[in-house]
């Protein structure tokens, strides 16, 4: 339950810092991590610290990427399924 309170708060504050940094649409580009999407239409992208945010004014949704230490697809994985 503890966990459940951290990670809404987390996305609260998140959520609450999304309007203060410049917002962007079109593609996004991280050579040196070798990560490139493109943010669709009708949708923003803003970076924060090490988080990138996206999000629509008109479809329900948030998307948060943030990079992790595991290296390992599997590893990454059980970790997932473990939450």
């Amino acid at each position: 339950m503890e966990r459940q309170r951290f990670l809404s708060l987390s996305i609260c504050i998140i959520l609450g810092s999304y309007g203060l940094f410049a917002q962007q649409t079109g593609v996004v580009d991280y050579p040196t991590l070798g990560i490139r999407f493109t943010i669709p239409d009708g949708w923003k992208g803003a970076e924060s610290g090490e988080v990138f945010l996206m999000g629509s004014d008109t479809q329900p949704g948030l998307v948060i990427l943030m990079t992790h230490q595991e290296s390992q697809i599997q590893n990454l994985k059980a970790q997932a399924e473990a939450w």
